[in-house]
């Protein structure tokens, strides 16, 4: 008598909770956000018994902030913000071409002194300087080829001035398609598509960004 009871107290909780996901679509929303989390949640657990750690990396995308630190904490510091931010930009474009993945997903924009990642933009903002610890990022982020990129793209470009870099970036083909017809010093927050940049750096001859001899 106890189970059967039990059983209709069940039933009457499935059947109020589906008339509360038909009445509101918000509830509705986050009940299955909340299904597909404790999914996913479940699957990523069991792949990760199973793997090396290098594998487990390779499951969680990097943040640019990540990126970010990793260059502060290997280069002169500190750095400027502008310079920073293209070095950002050339290891993601990079990675594209090289590794065949980008290292984090977060975009650039057309900004009128060159690529501009909005989010790392937001932990720099009002400052000329940055120093390593500054950014929100963590090094431990990145797996090994992804260091090795970073390390190739900063023995190349990380010798250049910040004006240099911005210079660079206006006379390649995704910062100034992404302009588009905006006139020089406009504000403009077009995206650089990650398709931009890895079409247009795959196609620059071998030397083009000689980091690495290896590369």
């Amino acid at each position: 008598m106890h189970k059967i009871l039990e059983a209709i107290v069940w039933a009457f909780r499935i059947r109020s909770l589906i008339r509360t996901l038909n009445d509101n679509s918000d509830s509705k929303r986050r009940f299955f956000v909340w299904r597909k989390y404790r999914f996913d949640n479940r699957l990523f657990s069991k792949q990760k018994q199973n793997m090396s750690l290098d594998k487990r990396y390779d499951l969680i995308m990097a943040r640019v902030n990540d990126v970010a630190e990793y260059i502060l904490q290997n280069s002169a510091s500190p750095m400027s913000a502008m310079k920073l931010q293209k070095l950002c930009y050339y290891s993601q474009a990079w990675s594209l071409v090289w590794d065949d993945a980008p290292l984090f997903q977060e975009a650039f924009q057309a900004w009128k002194n060159g690529p501009v990642c909005p989010d790392l933009y937001a932990e720099h903002r009002g400052q000329f300087a940055v120093e390593a610890g500054e950014v929100n990022g963590k090094i431990s982020a990145l797996n090994p080829t992804q260091r090795e990129t970073i390390d190739a793209v900063l023995k190349y470009y990380g010798k250049h001035s910040a004006q240099w870099l911005s210079d660079l970036t206006h006379a390649e083909d995704p910062w100034r398609e992404a302009r588009g017809d905006h006139e020089d010093g406009a504000r403009c927050m077009n995206i650089i598509s990650q398709a931009a940049m890895a079409e247009y750096y795959s196609a620059l001859p071998p030397d083009a960004a000689n980091c690495n001899s290896s590369l």
